[in-house]
């Protein structure tokens, strides 16, 4: 990786970033200047220019400008005519046969562009006198709409008895033909005592019929003397149809024609990639230190490279690239971003197939639920890659599977989530679906929100920060497992404490089922917790301490922790795990239990999963507290539904794909920490008209059922 690393800086293809003002859109319009040349052909532009300078002959003389569409021919032309701007002795005329409308229209239109050009150009008697022989030239084929065969041509006096019937209103003399009017006009060229430099481009985009026109116009009609003709155009795509009537002999025709054909320097796919990345720069502006390079590499060499055939290839890339970027910008990972928008423009169809299949892409294994296994998904992908358009296989085969690694071999754990995460990759679930709508969700939680988190060092600072909505707060908790990895133990500290503070009014909005105790809010602290604890180099023991003593931690996490710390001392592994002994241990299982007991006698509110908290009290050796605590409780008679309630569970199935909910109090419950029958009669003598809420706990409590009789459920 080091070794790759290096030849992309040897090449300059890492991303750099500044904050300067963004250009957002590219026009695919070619350059006009030749310090706008990223190719290096504008020495070659410039020597070409002195050879027309040179060029001292009157006879009409035609240069090929060849290449493949988007090659950059029209803007190596306009280097060409950069060098004659200033001068007077040419005169520059552009003709695009791509803008007339009609194939009728063509000839005509080309002497009549002529015509109005040099008329435009001066104002001096020869030049009006051109411009109106050349007017009457377009007159003359505009009944026609084609130029006649070359066989015809000699007797052009037919022709032009013929033509008359449609232009007596415009031709002077109806005797006049087409050779007398070259001749006129060749005379006056002569004594003009300038070069007309008449440039044709895209001649390659017409249709057949239109190129054979166009070179034959060239060749035959318009081979003016003190003319200068620079032909753009495809060799093969000219040839092809040159063929159709030179009997197989179009290249040899169009030698005959063209007699400097210049072939544009090759486009190495290194100089092509050299301009993605330099327009990548200017438009991603993102500082360095937030910049995953590794990343870029990663992709780069592993099918992003070289996908480039010519320059408005990148152009278009960078058009659709633009569209998204601030929003990839700001949330989401720009790698992805660069890959996705790569597939979106050269190849729809698997860009529609990934868009609609997020449950294939996102994540990090197959569930046996779905309708596909990843050998049918794979399958699929492999009949897309073998249809495509432009992209080659090989190479964005390679790149799904860096981009989507749901794709790999290699199976990832849940735990990859939370890393890919962190980084908003595309493969995230949660972040899927913003690569394809170009917005972001409005519970989403945002860029600048984990920065502010990364920034803080107060409880004030992280109460401004968990001023959201509860949807958000849980997200955020999502993010921060891979955010305090680096915090140190005094952040640790007043983070934990403020989490734990506000654990208990965490609320889970998501669909029930088995495993949906994993969104659990108050699961995802107690992750942030045992990721804070795993770093042995924190003093662990300490923050434990700092934790369960502050008098608004959640008690049903605390409890859950000694929990898990005891299950950990009774397999011996506790100093391994955790990093604290026996003694540590029994002090923080009292500080709980203290406090426990002393917020149970205030009995002002029911501690959420309170049976929870009295079986690990318990466990731990603390049964008599336990039962105290229960006996506590029942002091407030306002608080002995919600008490009930608390023993009330809830059993969830899953049977043919749907959730089922069940009920239950088991006696069991009540008679571990207390007597059964007392409570039934505690809570009749107080309840003795209830509401209907109520009397719907009383009837669960009063049918409360014994272990043996769940299991036989």
């Amino acid at each position: 990786m080091m070794e790759l690393m290096l030849i992309m800086k040897s090449w300059g293809l890492f991303l750099k970033r500044g904050r300067g003002e963004i250009l957002m859109f590219y026009s695919e319009k070619p350059i006009i200047l030749g310090k706008e040349d990223l190719l290096g052909r504008a020495k070659v532009a410039n020597e070409l220019s002195r050879e027309i300078k040179s060029y001292k002959n009157e006879d009409s003389l035609t240069i090929g400008i060849v290449g493949k569409w988007g090659s950059g021919k029209t803007s190596f032309i306009n280097m060409v005519l950069e060098n004659f701007e200033e001068n007077d002795d040419y005169i520059i005329i552009k003709f695009n046969p791509w803008n007339i409308s009609s194939r009728k229209q063509l000839i005509s239109d080309f002497f009549l562009q002529l015509s109005n050009n040099i008329e435009k150009k001066g104002s001096n008697e020869i030049i009006g006198a051109i411009g109106k022989s050349l007017g009457t030239l377009s007159k003359f084929f505009k009944p026609l709409g084609f130029i006649p065969p070359l066989s015809v041509l000699s007797t052009i006096g037919d022709i032009t008895e013929k033509a008359s019937e449609f232009i007596n209103e415009y031709v002077e003399s109806e005797k006049e033909d087409l050779e007398s009017l070259k001749d006129n006009i060749n005379n006056k060229l002569t004594n003009l005592n300038k070069k007309i430099i008449i440039v044709i481009d895209d001649i390659d985009r017409l249709c057949d019929e239109e190129i054979r026109e166009m070179f034959q116009l060239v060749k035959s009609i318009a081979d003016f003397k003190n003319t200068i003709y620079i032909l753009s155009y495809d060799r093969e795509i000219v040839t092809k149809a040159l063929d159709k009537t030179q009997q197989g002999k179009g290249e040899e025709y169009l030698e005959k024609i063209v007699q400097v054909p210049l072939v544009l320097p090759y486009i190495s796919k290194n100089d092509l990639d050299k301009i993605f990345i330099n327009r990548l720069n200017i438009i991603i502006n993102i500082p360095d230190e937030e910049y995953d390079n590794s990343y870029f590499s990663e992709i780069y060499y592993n099918g992003l490279a070289e996908n480039f055939e010519n320059l408005r290839d990148i152009e278009r890339y960078m058009n659709v690239f633009s569209l998204g970027i601030n929003l990839a910008r700001e949330e989401l990972n720009i790698n992805d971003y660069i890959v996705i928008t790569l597939i979106k423009v050269f190849e729809p169809d698997l860009y529609e197939y990934i868009k609609n299949n997020k449950e294939y892409f996102s994540g990090t294994k197959f569930d046996e639920f779905l309708n596909k296994d990843k050998k049918e998904i794979l399958t699929e992908l492999e009949r897309i890659y073998e249809k495509l358009k432009k992209l080659e296989k090989r190479k964005i085969k390679r790149l799904m599977e860096v981009v989507f690694p749901k794709l790999e071999v290699t199976t990832y754990d849940e735990g990859f989530i939370d890393i890919w995460g962190k980084t908003r990759r595309i493969a995230t679930p949660v972040y899927f679906e913003s690569y394809f709508r170009l917005d972001f969700p409005e519970d989403e939680i945002k860029k600048s929100e984990i920065k502010k988190f990364r920034e803080f060092s107060t409880e004030e600072d992280l109460i401004k920060i968990f001023n959201i909505n509860n949807k958000k707060r849980i997200r955020l908790l999502e993010l921060l497992i891979e955010e305090i990895e680096e915090i140190s133990d005094k952040k640790a500290i007043i983070l934990l404490k403020f989490i734990f503070s506000i654990a208990d009014e965490l609320k889970y909005e998501g669909p029930k089922g088995i495993f949906s105790f994993m969104e659990n809010p108050q699961y995802k602290v107690t992750r942030i917790f045992y990721k804070i604890i795993s770093n042995t180099n924190r003093n662990r023991y300490k923050i434990m301490e700092e934790l369960f003593k502050y008098n608004k931690s959640s008690f049903q996490l605390l409890f859950s922790i000694l929990d898990k710390l005891n299950n950990s001392f009774l397999k011996r592994n506790l100093e391994a795990e955790y990093g604290i002994g026996e003694g540590e241990l029994i002090n923080l299982r009292n500080i709980a239990v203290a406090r426990i007991l002393k917020e149970s006698e205030k009995s002002t509110k029911i501690e959420p999963k309170l049976l929870n908290i009295l079986y690990t009290m318990k466990s731990l050796e603390q049964e008599k507290e336990a039962k105290k605590v229960f006996k506590n409780y029942l002091k407030n008679k306002d608080l002995l539904i919600d008490f009930v309630k608390e023993f009330i569970s809830t059993r969830t199935t899953e049977i043919s794909y749907s959730i089922r909910e069940s009920t239950y109090l088991l006696k069991d419950y009540i008679d571990d920490f207390y007597d059964y029958e007392k409570l039934v009669k505690l809570v009749d003598k107080n309840f003795t008209n209830p509401n209907e809420e109520e009397a719907k706990v009383i009837n669960q409590l009063k049918n409360a059922i014994t272990k043996e009789e769940l299991q036989k459920d």
